[in-house]
């Protein structure tokens, strides 16, 4: 998520009584059938709950009945700099026993999601030819973290609605890591305190992690954005590799042998 303001996250907590062990209530489900659905897999791979790099593998297949078939090599990625924990998403909340994704807390979300948006500073002319919904932001565009506002969790042109946000962050950014992206659907719901504003970034550089989201090499992050076709039903599943022998109920495409 975007980096917040520690002091206004002390405050969320002591007034919405989110704590490291509540929960969102949402039952973790053992089957994905959205994945049975899907034509196209975005797959990364951390190799602990603890780590801050991880590996994303595209799959695609012709049809919901075919084969997965790795579609482009490997690419080096970063995620949050506290690790990962289970993100809100088709899969449910957290497997029982297993840590929930908290707003601020510096964690990617594991599990599998759809994709919103891809958006960016150019207009879509500029990006090229694509086959996914894209948004132009400007700096106006924010994306909202704060739970008490109805935009929690969402990206707004704050000069269209009435802000009741106390704190968002900016997607026009000095450092241009949201120059392009893609919104991943986690906590699409809303239910505040549990994560918002995830997307695939630019990245700062490979030693480099993020607030929570999952950040790459610009030009790795354009092949992504333009191989994705909305029609393909395309998802993102994150999961720490111990995790990914969750393949055989979620029947997830078997990862290429290096990266086991």
């Amino acid at each position: 998520m975007p980096h917040s303001i520690v002091a206004s996250f002390l405050v969320l907590l002591l007034t919405m009584g989110v704590s490291s062990g509540q929960t969102p209530g949402i039952p973790f489900r053992t089957t994905v059938p959205e994945i049975a659905k899907a034509e196209q897999l975005i797959v990364s791979v951390a190799p602990d709950w603890s780590a801050t790099e991880v590996t994303i593998f595209l799959f695609g297949r012709a049809d919901t009945g075919g084969r997965w078939q790795l579609a482009i090599p490997a690419i080096p990625a970063v995620c949050g700099r506290h690790g990962l924990a289970w993100g809100i998403g088709l899969q449910g909340g957290a497997r029982p026993g297993e840590e929930q994704k908290k707003e601020g807390d510096e964690k990617s979300p594991c599990g599998v999601f759809r994709l919103h948006e891809a958006f960016g500073l150019e207009p879509a002319a500029e990006v090229g030819k694509l086959a996914f919904p894209y948004r132009q932001v400007t700096r106006f565009y924010a994306g909202v973290d704060d739970p008490a506002s109805r935009f929690y969790n969402r990206i707004v042109d704050a000069a269209r609605v009435q802000r009741d946000w106390k704190h968002a962050e900016q997607m026009v950014r000095p450092d241009g890591l949201y120059r392009i992206g893609v919104v991943i659907e986690h906590n699409w719901t809303q239910i505040p305190g549990f994560g918002s504003c995830i997307f695939l970034h630019v990245w700062r550089g490979p030693s480099f992690p993020t607030d929570g989201c999952t950040a790459m090499a610009e030009s790795n992050l354009r092949t992504l954005i333009h191989w994705i076709v909305a029609s393909k039903s395309p998802l993102f599943v994150q999961l720490p590799i111990d995790v990914y022998r969750l393949q055989t109920s979620w029947e997830l495409p078997t990862l290429p042998t290096t990266s086991r």
